[in-house]
């Protein structure tokens, strides 16, 4: 174990009191940036949307390293407001650039323009100087330089929230100190939760996080004042630079209406009231799709009479609409098809609430007022899985393409789980016999086209039909439901996707071209292991000594927390109400268990550990999505047994070793870069597959037993 500080000082049960509630503020405040950090920079800075984990490792490298360099007594925290004016410049510089694709990863790269289409006045020009000064020197700047820069200046302003909170704990006691640390992540995730659900933009997010950090911040003299007026600046250019554009729980949205077409030399007819053609909605700074006006005399034009044909080949042939399930129906081009082809009814499932209420909104056809449809706000998969069997007679897949990740514990996307082949498996039991399965896709790569045939060919039992409709960059899948059709068997399915490379529940990495870890993925896995392990240079030689318990303790729980939040997407859904569930309810299961070793204290580490490995062991014996029973109740009272359980008894030895500790913030710290290495290991994932999480998992608990072991 690490040494003992030199003499802390004695507190009354006043300056305790205070001392716990600044830990809970501290706590609330690392998770409430992290949060909002999380959220803007793919907002602002389109490639690290598909990269948002290396925010939150970031993020744990600067509380570990703050906590290790916490045997400095100098006011660390009064300089965050340096590093958010450098994190606030740096994500305005580098979100008007186009950053070239890493490679092996398809990943939407949307023109980076440095002004949304209808921003007017002094951001305007302000956005202009940026472009002309810096930005338009950098363009084209290496992926590399671009994502290690962010992850840098995120990790410096998570060091000095860690000093403090490193300081707090070397003088408090060490279990009701954890307790109320957890106690303010847990109100950080839930605060945050509600900010997202009212769609409230970033000054709000950043407004309250520097509330949170101000209090517990000293302003005192000149330095103070100036440091106020950085702070000032810096949420007056959030403020207006995210003025312009919505912000769902998922993305940043800018709506702009549409009047002329592009791809032919003339413009579309214009309807007699001169309304626009439509509206174009863009996300995170790349194009996501349009709420066009598809009807007569609009369609003359070439441009809009290619996406009528698109949205119309779901009823082409001799095929009969009947009851439709759109999933990710978005502003309502879909449902307006399926309306225009005469359907019984409608059921459009849509992830993003902001989107919706977009289509609701500003849709020339108003297709979401007819009675025969029903909007349902949630995850495609989810919907699929209770759908029940035989209910539709056409099956429509929207443009359904992520740009955003699931969470930021992991590498996958919001879409990962629709475009696997248990997914096509059970959209095709939806159908009745003869009706149809109908998936339309960007096809930007050809390889993304070969895995989407394959896809379709594994749940039709045959080739499907497929077109690529001129002006839309669209290429539609489609085929009916044979009389005889059967759902293939998971073998059967095992088979065909490693045969043929397809995403599966356990692999369901449709944007990677092959199984295996990309470069830039190796990439970050190294600068983590190093930048982490060097941050033990921060720590006294006398006291420079990693706590191998504590680290692989934070490796394994972050290594497994990932895989447990995958497994409830899968279960319950990939929304950010349940991604926010899940969080609180792992910190509530680690805090229930802390506050468990306060009334006992020696419980049998030994077997914790050993019952862990087990654990994990038969999670991963176990196929992925086989924990889902229609029931609620039983899908949760599972939930806790096969997922929840290693969390909480990681908890118990957690909380029973940290107890009495005589360096708790070497420990903190320890764990935190443990952590942070766990959140790199998730990438081997992308080679082996979600399920080989929980073997590596047990592997670095067994690795923590053993370190217990050998310090007893």
């Amino acid at each position: 174990m690490a040494t003992t500080p030199t003499n802390p000082p004695s507190h009354t049960p006043s300056s305790t009191r205070r001392a716990l509630w600044t830990l809970a503020l501290l706590s609330f405040s690392a998770l409430f940036w992290e949060l909002a950090l999380i959220r803007w920079l793919p907002g602002s800075v389109r490639v690290v949307g598909y990269f948002t984990n290396l925010i939150l490792i970031a993020s744990f490298l600067g509380l570990g390293a703050g906590a290790l360099l916490s045997r400095h007594d100098r006011p660390l925290l009064r300089w965050w407001p340096v590093t958010f004016t450098i994190l606030v410049v740096m994500t305005l510089v580098l979100g008007s650039l186009t950053t070239p694709d890493p490679g092996g990863e398809h990943i939407w790269q949307g023109a980076a323009p440095h002004l949304p289409e209808h921003a007017s006045g002094w951001l305007a020009s302000l956005n202009l100087w940026i472009w002309d000064s810096f930005a338009a020197r950098l363009q084209g700047l290496d992926f590399y330089v671009v994502i290690t820069s962010l992850f840098l200046a995120t990790a410096a302003h998570f060091v000095l929230i860690g000093h403090r909170i490193g300081r707090l704990f070397v003088h408090l006691p060490p279990l009701r100190a954890y307790s109320f640390d957890l106690a303010g992540a847990i109100a950080g995730i839930l605060l945050f939760s509600l900010a997202s659900r009212m769609s409230l933009p970033p000054i709000a997010w950043f407004g309250a996080g520097v509330i949170a950090l101000g209090v517990v911040t000293p302003w005192r003299g000149l330095g103070g004042v100036l440091r106020m007026v950085l702070v000032a600046g810096c949420l007056v250019l959030i403020g207006a630079s995210g003025a312009p554009y919505a912000w769902s729980p998922y993305y940043k949205i800018e709506v702009a209406p549409v009047h002329t077409t592009r791809g032919i030399d003339q413009p579309a007819p214009r309807p007699a009231n001169d309304a626009p053609l439509g509206y174009r909605v863009r996300v995170n700074n790349d194009y996501h799709q349009m709420a066009l006006n598809l009807a007569a005399p609009a369609t003359e034009d070439a441009f809009l009479s290619g996406w009528k044909e698109l949205y119309d080949l779901p009823y082409a042939g001799k095929h009969t609409a009947g009851d439709v399930l759109v999933v990710g129906a978005g502003t309502g081009n879909d449902v307006q098809a399926g309306l225009r082809a005469g359907a019984r009814s409608i059921t459009a499932v849509e992830i993003d609430p902001t989107i919706l209420a977009l289509g609701h909104e500003l849709h020339p056809e108003r297709p979401y007022d007819d009675p025969r449809v029903e909007v349902v706000v949630d995850d495609a998969r989810s919907y699929l899985k209770r759908a029940g069997n035989e209910r539709f007679d056409t099956v429509v897949f929207g443009f359904l393409d992520s740009h955003t990740l699931l969470s930021s514990l992991s590498t996958l996307r919001i879409d990962n789980y629709v475009y696997t082949v248990q997914s096509f498996r059970e959209a095709m039991a939806a159908l009745r016999p003869g009706g149809r399965l109908v998936v339309t896709f960007t096809t930007a790569t050809p390889w993304l086209k070969t895995r989407l045939y394959g896809l379709m060919t594994t749940a039709l039992g045959r080739a499907p039909d497929t077109r690529k409709v001129p002006y839309t960059n669209g290429r539609v899948f489609w085929g009916e439901r044979d009389a005889d059709w059967q759902p293939p068997s998971d073998a059967a399915v095992a088979g065909v996707a490693a045969e043929l490379d397809l995403p599966t529940d356990d692999w369901p990495f449709l944007y990677l071209e092959h199984s295996g870890i990309p470069a830039h993925y190796l990439y970050f896995m190294a600068i983590v292991v190093l930048i982490g392990l060097a941050s033990f240079g921060l720590v006294a030689p006398a006291e420079r000594r990693l706590n191998l318990q504590f680290f692989f303790l934070g490796a394994g729980f972050l290594l497994v927390e990932t895989r447990s939040v995958t497994e409830i997407a899968l279960l319950f859904g990939s929304t950010w109400a349940v991604n926010a569930i899940a969080f609180c309810s792992i910190l509530v299961a680690v805090l229930g268990a802390n506050l468990l070793v306060e009334r006992w204290p020696k419980p049998p580490v030994q077997w914790l550990y050993v019952a862990i490995a087990a654990l994990l062991v038969a999670g991963w014996m176990l196929p992925p999505g086989s924990l889902y029973v229609p029931s609620l109740a039983g899908r949760l009272a599972l939930c806790g047994l096969v997922i929840f359980s290693p969390i909480a008894l990681a908890g118990l030895i957690f909380s029973s070793q940290f107890r009495g500790a005589s360096s708790p913030n070497l420990l903190f710290g320890s764990n935190l870069i443990g952590a942070m290495v766990g959140g790199a290991l998730e990438y081997t994932s992308l080679a082996a597959g979600l399920g080989s999480l929980y073997l590596v998992g047990a592997l670095l608990y067994l690795c923590a037993l053993l370190a217990w072991r050998l310090q007893r």
